[in-house]
C-alpha cells in the first residue's frame, strides 16, 4: 500500500474519533451548563493559568528578595563603614581629651615650682635604645636651649636638653641614658653620689663608699644643685637594690620615678639653674 494512503487512513480515523468526541459532548445536557469539551478546556487552561501565575509570583517575589538582599548587604558595608570613621574619630578624641587633661594636670602639679615652664610632647624615640634619648615637639621657636631641665607631669626629673635643638623640636637625654649624670643626695641621710643610667631602664648611685652603713633600700633620692645644670630638691626615684664589692664604692641600684612607658607629656624648666628651691 502506498504511504500516502496508509498517511490518509490515519487522518480519516483521528478526525472520526475527534467528531464522535464532539458529538458526545454536544449530547450532554445543556440546561444552561458548559459541555464536558467546555469543561475540560476551562479546566486544562485554569491549572495553566494557575501555574503560570505561581511561577511568575515566584519568581517576582524571588527577584525582590534578590534585591532586598543586595539593599541589606549595602547598607550593612556601609554601616560597617561608619562604625570603622566613628570609633577613628572617637579615639582621637579620647586621646586629645587624655593629652589635656594631663597637660592641665601637669600644669597644677608644677604650679608650686613657680618657674618659666614649656609644655611639649614627646614625639619620637632613639631607635637605637629607648632608655637614652627621647625627641619633643617644642624647641627654639619657644625659648628653649641645650641643658633646660626636664621633668615629667609629676615634677620628677626625666633628664636635660641636649643637642640637636631645632626650631620646633628638641632632644632630651633620659636620667637612664649610661652617658647621663647629675649630683643627688639620699633625702634622709644626705648623702652625696652621682647618678647615671643603666641603659635599660634604671639607675645607678656612684661613688658611695663601700663603708657607708646610712644608705638604705628605700630612701628617695633627690638633686643637690651642685653641679649647675639641675635645681636642688628634683626628686629623681628611690633606691631599689644595694649589693656590697670588692672594691672601694657600693653598686646602688636605683629605679627612677617617672614612668618611660606612659611618657607622654613633659615641662621643660625655662628658668636658670642658678635660682634653687
Amino acid at each position: 500500500m502506498p504511504f500516502f494512503l496508509k498517511k490518509k487512513s490515519f487522518i480519516v480515523l483521528f478526525s472520526l474519533l475527534g467528531l464522535q468526541f464532539i458529538f458526545l459532548s454536544l449530547q450532554l445536557p445543556q440546561g444552561g451548563h458548559q459541555s464536558f469539551l467546555e469543561k475540560w478546556i476551562f479546566g486544562f487552561l485554569a491549572n495553566t493559568q494557575s501555574g503560570l501565575t505561581y511561577i511568575i509570583e515566584g519568581a517576582g517575589n524571588l527577584w525582590s528578595d534578590y534585591i532586598a538582599l543586595h539593599q541589606a548587604r549595602k547598607e550593612n558595608k556601609e554601616l560597617k563603614e561608619k562604625i570603622v570613621t566613628l570609633t577613628q574619630e572617637n579615639l582621637l578624641l579620647q586621646d586629645k581629651l587624655t593629652k589635656k587633661e594631663k597637660s592641665s594636670q601637669a600644669i597644677q602639679n608644677l604650679a608650686p615650682l613657680n618657674k618659666s615652664i614649656v609644655l611639649a610632647q614627646v614625639i619620637g624615640l632613639d631607635p637605637a635604645n629607648y632608655f637614652r634619648t627621647v625627641v619633643i615637639n617644642r624647641g627654639q621657636a619657644q625659648g628653649l636651649a641645650p641643658n633646660m631641665v626636664v621633668l615629667d607631669e609629676k615634677g620628677h626629673l626625666i633628664g636635660r636638653l641636649i643637642e640637636p635643638v631645632s626650631w620646633q623640636a628638641a632632644t632630651v637625654q633620659l636620667v637612664t641614658d649610661t652617658n647621663f649624670a647629675a649630683s643627688v643626695r639620699t633625702k634622709k641621710k644626705n648623702l652625696v653620689g652621682i647618678l647615671s643610667g643603666d641603659g635599660h631602664g634604671r639607675c645607678f648611685l656612684k661613688y658611695i663608699l663601700e663603708t657607708e652603713t646610712d644608705v638604705e633600700e628605700g630612701e628617695e633620692l633627690v638633686t643637690t644643685g651642685y653641679d649647675g645644670v639641675f635645681f636642688a630638691g628634683l626628686p629623681v626615684g628611690k633606691i631599689s637594690a644595694i649589693y656590697a664589692t670588692q672594691g672601694l664604692f657600693k653598686s646602688i641600684l636605683v629605679q627612677p620615678y617617672f614612668n618611660f612607658h606612659n611618657l607622654e607629656i613633659v615641662a621643660v624648666i625655662k628658668t636658670s639653674p642658678k635660682e634653687s628651691f
